[in-house]
């Protein structure tokens, strides 16, 4: 369902499709102006409390990026009234906005969701130029749409920043800050060696180093090229991007592209933001993030990358049996720090036998796996 002043007149026509769905499928949309070149993607499961916040911020975007912009609202396996209630707030804000309320039979995934929803955008608008995506417990910045397609006009794909809810941050445990704070110190700590050992980027050091779908951004040719989000219960949104950066694509960590993100713990995701927080208030020594590797292992990584001269970046998920808990990092923390150290003073054209030499010097372990 669309509403906005489109070709097809204000006000559009009200007609939610529900469908039973097991794979991706086309969509059969009202037409889209050809001038609304970029589409935003929101996949919903019962957000009624949330989707009237969700599109407001999406409204306070310019009037420029907002007569280029619609919205694809997926709601999926909705058993309240997140698309009345999607329909009622694009009527009031004059969005565009074409609603799917579709049900998967096994109960779907967050990455299923979002590949329908790009796949309908670019069904109802041949002519899409990007493709952006949120998720309906967001609120983007005014700026959002504006600022990721600037960035979409250099590269292939823009990740945004994204910052927790204040007011729900604050209603979290105290007990769970300290581990947060050390975890958040090593992925510092990791996107500074990723940068040691990368001479060329599309994004500028330091960068945030985030890759959630509440704000992602794709030009049109490139996420086609690669074939869009992968139908996964969560970490679709980092996939994608190792995915881009694996074949060589330009992806940029943008610090302006901001978007502000819940800290509930009532999620829908399996696996996802809200299930680590609820794990780490159950118990504050519970996993650290998966894409932090023991330092050892960034190293031997690093070296393996170095020595095939292939792009080195963070991302891969730790196998179970390097994953780190809270408890270890601070070892982890000096260790890499001091690997850093190193490599800051490390001559040009020397990479290679600085790591070489790290890892005969200091971090010697047996039963390192294989690169």
């Amino acid at each position: 369902m669309v509403f906005g002043n489109d070709d097809e007149g204000a006000g559009g026509r009200a007609a939610v499709r529900r469908r039973w769905l097991s794979r991706p499928v086309r969509g059969q949309g009202n037409a889209i102006a050809a001038s609304r070149d970029v589409a935003v993607v929101i996949p919903a499961r019962n957000e009624e409390a949330r989707i009237d916040r969700c599109l407001e911020a999406l409204a306070l975007q310019g009037p420029a990026a907002l007569a280029r912009t619609f919205i694809v609202l997926v709601a999926n396996n909705c058993t309240d009234m997140t698309v009345g209630r999607a329909v009622d707030a694009a009527r009031r804000l004059g969005l565009a906005l074409h609603a799917l309320d579709l049900v998967f039979p096994d109960g779907g995934s967050v990455g299923l969701a979002r590949q329908v929803g790009c796949r309908t955008a670019l069904t109802l608008q041949p002519g899409l130029g990007y493709i952006l995506t949120s998720d309906a417990d967001g609120r983007v910045a005014p700026d959002w749409v504006a600022n990721s397609v600037r960035h979409l006009e250099t590269v292939d794909a823009v990740c945004g920043r994204f910052h927790a809810d204040p007011a729900e941050e604050a209603l979290l445990p105290d007990h769970i800050r300290p581990a947060a704070a050390l975890e958040y110190i090593y992925f510092q700590a990791s996107l500074e060696f990723e940068s040691l050992l990368r001479t060329h980027s599309s994004t500028s050091r330091p960068h945030h180093g985030q890759a959630g779908g509440a704000s992602l951004g794709f030009r049109v040719d490139a996420f086609e090229a690669l074939g869009g989000f992968r139908d996964m219960i969560c970490g679709e949104d980092r996939e994608i991007i190792r995915r881009f950066k694996d074949r060589g694509y330009r992806v940029r960590h943008a610090d302006d592209v901001r978007v502000v993100v819940s800290c509930r713990l009532d999620g829908r995701a399996p696996g996802g933001m809200a299930d680590s927080i609820s794990r780490r208030i159950a118990d504050n020594d519970d996993w650290a993030d998966e894409s932090l590797l023991p330092a050892r292992l960034f190293v031997r990584k690093g070296l393996g990358a170095a020595e095939s001269q292939r792009a080195f970046h963070l991302g891969d998920p730790a196998e179970p049996a390097h994953r780190l808990r809270p408890s270890g990092l601070s070892r982890e923390i000096d260790a890499l720090t001091s690997v850093n150290a190193r490599l800051r003073m490390a001559r040009p054209g020397d990479l290679v036998r600085t790591l070489r030499d790290i890892l005969a010097s200091d971090m010697a372990a047996d039963g390192d796996p294989p690169v």
